[in-house]
């Protein structure tokens, strides 16, 4: 997964994230998914910024694989600029199973404006 940035201090968009099935190269079927979060934490592991996470939102048609962060300004507002890990976390309608996809880099910038 890519690294994303997000500026400090900007709000109202969205980040799309696209996910892949490991075993066969295409898009991960969501159907079975009833809950997608992105988990943020520091760089030492212990500090989820948001505690509990963030739900995603699983787009149509869930088989495609995406799921999109709506960021807004609450979510990181009370966070220094500096870099994180991002985690996406799925949990499985019937069997409650808990995936977790690959960690990525995830950097908050600060904005120049400010």
């Amino acid at each position: 997964m890519p690294s994303v940035d997000i500026t400090l201090g900007e709000t109202d968009f969205s980040v799309r994230f696209n996910l892949i099935n490991e075993n066969t190269g295409g898009p991960f079927d969501l159907t079975t998914f009833n809950t997608v979060k992105l988990f943020i934490k520091t760089t030492d592991f212990v500090t989820n910024v948001v505690p509990g996470g963030i739900i995603l939102i699983v787009e149509l048609p869930p088989e495609d694989g995406v799921v999109t962060w709506n960021v807004i300004a609450s979510q990181l507002d009370a966070q220094p600029a500096g870099q994180y890990y991002g985690q996406i976390e799925l949990t499985d309608i019937v069997s409650g199973e808990i995936r977790k996809g690959r960690q990525f880099d995830l950097r908050l910038l600060r904005s120049l404006s400010s």
